[in-house]
């Protein structure tokens, strides 16, 4: 709060004009965006008026407001999922395609999807598949029985679940 107060006393005192952190809408602001929103959602107090008419013209700027939602959907998204189906399983991360690696950000565990079958199942499984759509369509794909298939399902979203402990370190791969 302090470095908000000082930035908004020097833009007055280099007599900078307008609504934002140095006047217009800058990077700065963008990045404050969501320090601005956790002061504003856990109801801190702000007593200074500048530091308080700031706030306001940052979160009720569209462009930042609509940045706040798309930064709120994934968490919608696992919300809507039934705890400890796929779906749910899979919301818990956040996918790096190009390396096929998926990173729980909560716990800092990643996994690599060293496979095909096991990116289809990710990737079904986050759209909101269930574990017989799963399977499903990998039988329409794949070769393989049913019984194998949905065994394969269970063990990946086992081996995958957010609440089992694994070790691992983005060092790692990166």
């Amino acid at each position: 709060m302090e470095l908000l107060e000082n930035t908004l006393a020097r833009k007055k005192a280099k007599g900078w004009t307008g609504e934002f952190l140095f006047g217009d809408f800058s990077l700065a602001d963008a990045m404050f965006a969501p320090i601005a929103q956790q002061i504003r959602g856990w109801n801190i107090k702000v007593t200074n008026n500048e530091v308080n008419n700031y706030l306001d013209s940052l979160l009720n700027r569209e462009s930042i407001k609509l940045y706040l939602e798309e930064a709120k959907q994934p968490y919608k998204l696992l919300e809507e999922a039934k705890e400890n189906s796929p779906t749910w399983i899979a919301r818990h991360y956040r996918i790096w395609e190009e390396i096929r690696m998926i990173h729980n950000c909560e716990n800092d565990v990643y996994h690599i999807l060293e496979d095909d079958v096991g990116l289809l199942f990710f990737n079904l499984a986050f759209k909101g598949y269930s574990k017989e759509e799963i399977a499903k369509t990998v039988l329409n794909e794949y070769d393989v029985d049913e019984k194998t298939i949905l065994k394969d399902i269970e063990d990946f979203f086992n081996k995958i679940h957010p609440n089992r402990v694994v070790e691992n370190s983005l060092i790692d791969v990166l």
